[in-house]
């Protein structure tokens, strides 16, 4: 592994740790501020910090989407998932050295599926929450940083807006988690330290944003497929006769009269 890849690894992992520890910290301090504002705000400030760095995807499926859009390679993917995941964890370890036992009873700002959506048909539709709310994040971060996108669109802000959206459209029922690495580390911490866990649930948090991401992915290039059609090659031009061959013709020619 190269230094410079070392280095956009790093960066995953520091701005996964800001949104999740940052976020955190402001949902359990302001409880009255709606959760998807504060991850929201988190997001914006992880963006602007490690975004020249590595992206800033911080988020395992934004990854999946910019690569299944053909702009991430796909042999980074499991690399840069690997270090989201770890500032997750990074981030809850750090939940609970802030807020202590405390911090874990009150769930440590972890996501959970709330009554009534924890089963039967109304869990589908936590699922479909989770999916379309990644799905807004996504699409809004394919549309913001696409090459061919023109003026001053405050990106960092945008996106930032897009998961505070999603996440307090899908807060009530899943707690609008939009983001596996945001969801894993706070749980881990929670299962270690005595809090109150619920891994049964944590599929809806893994599928629902592949869904999302997928869709986002797809959904923009269909949308875009015109306008990224590359250009008709013009008809090639006549081959010139060359210099020596023109003169050759001329004489004859004039020879011949």
């Amino acid at each position: 592994m190269n230094n410079a890849f070392a280095r956009r690894l790093g960066a995953e992992v520091l701005g996964t740790m800001i949104l999740v520890y940052f976020g955190g910290a402001i949902a359990l301090t302001v409880p009255q501020l709606p959760g998807g504002l504060a991850f929201g705000l988190a997001l914006v400030i992880a963006v602007l910090v490690v975004g020249p760095i590595s992206g800033a995807h911080v988020n395992p499926t934004v990854t999946l989407a910019l690569a299944l859009r053909g702009r991430f390679a796909w042999r980074d993917v499991t690399p840069y998932v690997v270090s989201q995941l770890v500032g997750g964890v990074i981030a809850g370890v750090l939940l609970f050295l802030s807020f202590g036992h405390s911090g874990s009873k009150s769930g440590l700002a972890a996501t959970h599926v709330n009554p009534p959506f924890d089963s039967g048909k109304y869990l589908i539709a936590a699922l479909l929450l989770e999916a379309l709310g990644t799905f807004l994040l996504c699409y809004t971060v394919i549309s913001l940083t696409d090459p061919a996108r023109t003026g001053n669109t405050p990106v960092a802000f945008g996106i930032g807006f897009a998961l505070a959206v999603g996440a307090m459209a899908a807060g009530a029922a899943t707690g609008g988690s939009l983001n596996f690495a945001r969801t894993f580390g706070p749980e881990l911490m929670l299962s270690l330290t005595g809090g109150s866990s619920q891994w049964g649930h944590i599929w809806v948090y893994l599928i629902g944003p592949v869904i999302g991401a997928a869709l986002a992915a797809y959904l923009h290039g269909w949308l875009n497929a015109t306008a990224e059609a590359p250009a008709a090659t013009p008809p090639a031009a006549a081959p010139k006769a060359a210099p020596k061959q023109a003169a050759r013709t001329a004489a004859k020619a004039t020879q011949g009269k």
